[in-house]
């Protein structure tokens, strides 16, 4: 096994160790954040469906502003994204009201040229918080000017606000491979008094790493070249590359098929780092990694994707294809996945089932039957054959049924998007 690629994610655990501790959390100020009720009231449209736009927009805009206040949108090595207990709920309170008014609109009986028409309305009132745009009408109805400007400031400095927030010490960079050393003897060291699997796995790959003498150690175990590959090894390289080659031959591919039933032949595993685990958000999403995708789930609708795991600088990030919007998320010290804005996904759903009958009628079906005959019949019957006194000859008879009609529940699907945002996953430990 190459060790390099197995303990890379638990490195990043490692160097980002040493010195992220966390003071006392307090709840964020949100007085002057109006209530759904409020909003709903204020914001008033030329008809229902642009009410709906408006009251939505305002309901997305907020969400906005109380991500901002609490730095969502930092991303560094070593921090840790935190949002406070009255935020949670606060967001998941606009957030519940924004689909309910989504729900009156938009059923599971929507085409999917009405969802995107409905869309695009409500992106007309949805601005960013670095648009000129973004909150007029909110900061007017609803915020003072001390609040506009706690506002201004935490989007000014969102590194700031976001430990201001996670009530975060300034986290210790590590800038040699002796720090390096040290950051991984405490992390193996903490990990060892863990019974958690997941933890003991990670203990196993980073252990003969921490017991380097010295950095400089380390860096020469890391960098170590792989030992040469055995008769057997290369072998099975062979055999990948002979079964790659047959994958690819469109004759050779197409008779695979068949032999397997029909089912398509998989797709190579990408080159690079991969993850392995699932993950679930509060606020709705979940992802499952394994060497070939990603499963992407939101409520009842889920999306295999591709997916990279890159290095940049001293961080870690892990991107999901999305189609043409790549989601991008932070892999973080203490092993979650973090990312800002939201995700949705379009597919069909199961919205009840309807009966299907086939076959039934006359059926006509083609027998050998043995009849027994006398001499005289005999002589019609160049086949005939004497047993005794009579003789037996074997005939074809047809005779036709009524065969009753095959009954199946066959289920009626309907268009649906799954919407929510991304916010923190945390990994999923299974017992």
């Amino acid at each position: 096994m190459n060790l390099r690629s197995g303990v890379l994610s638990g490195l990043v655990f490692a160097f980002c160790y040493a010195g992220a501790t966390a003071a006392q959390r307090a709840p964020v100020d949100l007085s002057e954040m109006p209530t759904v009720e409020r909003v709903l009231q204020d914001f008033q449209g030329t008809d229902p469906r642009d009410t709906a736009f408006r009251q939505m927009g305002a309901l997305w805009e907020l969400r906005m502003i109380m991500d901002t206040l609490i730095g969502s949108s930092y991303q560094a090595f070593g921090h840790t994204p935190y949002a406070p207990d009255n935020v949670k709920q606060l967001d998941k309170a606009y957030s519940d009201a924004a689909w309910k008014i989504d729900r009156s609109f938009i059923t599971n009986n929507a085409t999917l040229d009405e969802m995107k028409k409905f869309d695009s309305g409500k992106k007309h009132y949805r601005h960013q918080p670095d648009d000129p745009q973004f909150g007029q009408e909110l900061f007017k109805k609803y915020f003072s000017p001390a609040f506009r400007a706690r506002f201004n400031q935490a989007l000014a400095n969102p590194k700031a606000a976001a430990e201001a927030a996670a009530g975060e010490e300034p986290v210790k960079p590590i800038t040699n491979d002796d720090e390096a050393l040290a950051a991984l003897k405490q992390l193996t060291k903490d990990l060892s008094s863990s019974k958690n699997k997941n933890d003991q796995a990670m203990l196993a790959q980073l252990q003969p790493l921490a017991d380097a003498q010295s950095g400089a150690e380390l860096t020469a175990r890391l960098l170590a070249p792989a030992p040469r590959p055995t008769n057997e090894q290369l072998l099975d390289t062979a055999v990948t590359a002979v079964g790659n080659f047959m994958a690819n031959d469109k004759q050779i591919s197409a008779a695979l098929a068949v032999l397997r039933g029909g089912a398509a032949p998989r797709k190579p595993i990408p080159q690079g780092l991969r993850l392995n685990g699932e993950y679930a958000g509060d606020k709705g999403l979940h992802m499952a990694f394994n060497a070939e995708s990603a499963i992407v789930t939101i409520g009842q609708l889920s999306l295999a994707d591709e997916y990279r795991v890159e290095r940049e600088g001293a961080q870690v990030f892990v991107t999901v294809q999305n189609g043409n919007y790549p989601l991008k998320l932070v892999l973080n010290s203490d092993g979650t996945l973090s990312g800002s804005g939201e995700l949705e996904i379009t597919g069909q759903v199961v919205v009840g089932h309807h009966t299907q009958t086939s076959g039934g009628g006359p059926v006509t079906q083609s027998t050998m039957e043995q009849r027994t005959l006398t001499p005289l019949e005999a002589g019609q019957y160049s086949d005939a054959v004497q047993n005794g006194q009579t003789y037996t000859v074997n005939v074809p008879v047809t005779t036709t049924s009524d065969a009753a009609p095959s009954t199946i529940s066959v289920p009626d699907y309907a268009s649906k998007t799954e919407r929510c945002a991304v916010g923190i996953l945390r990994p999923v430990t299974k017992s």
